[in-house]
C-alpha cells in the first residue's frame, strides 16, 4: 500500500479555502427563517420539513404518556410495556415426508 502525503501548508490551504468559499456562497444566498425558532435554512423545501416539527401534534402512550412525533416510533415504545410471551410448542409433532 502506499500513502499519499501532502504538506501542511498544502493542507491548510485546502482547508481555508474552502471555509472561504462556504462563508462567499453563505453570505450570497437567500435564508429562510423558520416562524417558531431561531433556525435558517437555504432552501425553502428544508424549512418546509422543518416547521411540520413544530406543528403537527404528538402521539402519545396509553400507559406512561410519553410523546413521539412519529406513530411507529410511539407503537415500538408501547411494546416495551407488554410482557414477551413466548409461544410453547407442547404436543406439536411435525413429520417429514419423503416423495
Amino acid at each position: 500500500m502506499f500513502a499519499v502525503s501532502c504538506s501542511i501548508e498544502l493542507y491548510d490551504a485546502r482547508i481555508l479555502g474552502r471555509k472561504r468559499s462556504m462563508k462567499v456562497r453563505a453570505a450570497l444566498a437567500e435564508t429562510y427563517d423558520c416562524r417558531f425558532c431561531q433556525r435558517s435554512f437555504s432552501k425553502p423545501y428544508n424549512l418546509f420539513i422543518h416547521e411540520r416539527n413544530h406543528s403537527t401534534g404528538l402521539h402519545y402512550c396509553d400507559i406512561c404518556g410519553k410523546g413521539f412525533r412519529s406513530k411507529d416510533n410511539m407503537k415500538c415504545h408501547r411494546m416495551m410495556h407488554t410482557p414477551v410471551v413466548q409461544k410453547q410448542l407442547a404436543g406439536l409433532i411435525t413429520e417429514c415426508t419423503a416423495y
